[in-house]
């Protein structure tokens, strides 16, 4: 009599401390954007490509829910991140401005910045970011990157898209520029460059940190949830995964 009670009030409690998965229905105000930043997450062949990507349509997957997922440059990305309760916003860094401007669910993938010159311009050299007073530096529009020397008295020449920074640099009309140094190496070779056409002359290692996905402040916490543990029980993605529209 008495396990059948424990069973009994056992019933009860289960539902308050396991609640029942969100229904497809219940997800219906998600956005999902993502920040253009190959080879991460980028446009090919007609074909949304990236690991971050990829990762994020695994999540779609377990939840199962079908949502298209949104390319835009980075700064509309953000943008529509920061102002659209509902918009999940990948791939973001996790900085403290940022912190309560949104509901963060997770690390996607790693980022690993160094400052770049043409390799033959050897005459650049950089020891300390103080040295960076001496030239031009480039920087993506409210980008973590260009905040991060900005706060550190570095005078940055802004531009909206990262082909454009390193069409600057190849072409001597910025001296520096900052990126990930996969996105760097893949960038290249889409404008018809060779990676050894660049090198890294000094490491970010303040700002070398993953980069996530997150949700805008007000969205249901449910929702954020739902994610979250989602994105725990997905490994690792390997750099050739589906490639399939979305």
């Amino acid at each position: 009599m008495k396990i059948s009670r424990l069973l009994y009030a056992a019933a009860l409690i289960l539902p308050l401390v396991c609640p029942p998965p969100l229904q497809a229905a219940e997800f219906s105000q998600v956005r999902i954007v993502a920040a253009e930043f190959p080879p991460y997450s980028y446009w090919q062949d007609g074909k949304l490509r990236g690991v971050a990507v990829d990762k994020i349509r695994a999540i779609l997957k377990k939840l199962n829910i079908q949502k298209r997922i949104e390319l835009y440059p980075w700064s509309r990305a953000y943008r529509i991140g920061l102002t659209t309760p509902g918009a999940l916003l990948f791939s973001v860094a996790r900085t403290p401005d940022r912190e309560k401007k949104f509901k963060w669910v997770g690390r996607i993938v790693h980022y690993d910045v160094k400052l770049f010159r043409r390799t033959d311009r050897a005459n650049i050299q950089v020891s300390s970011l103080k040295d960076l007073q001496r030239y031009r530096v480039g920087g993506l529009i409210n980008d973590v990157k260009t905040n991060y020397l900005t706060d550190n008295g570095v005078a940055i020449e802004t531009y909206g898209d990262e082909d454009n920074g390193v069409r600057m640099l190849l072409r001597g009309r910025l001296d520096i520029m900052p990126s990930d140094v996969e996105s760097m190496y893949f960038r290249l070779l889409k404008l018809d460059h060779a990676p050894k056409d660049v090198v890294p002359l000094y490491d970010l290692p303040a700002i070398s940190r993953p980069l996530y996905a997150a949700f805008h402040a007000k969205t249901d916490e449910a929702i954020v949830s739902a994610f979250r543990t989602a994105l725990d029980g997905i490994g690792e993605i390997p750099p050739e995964g589906n490639e399939t529209i979305n």
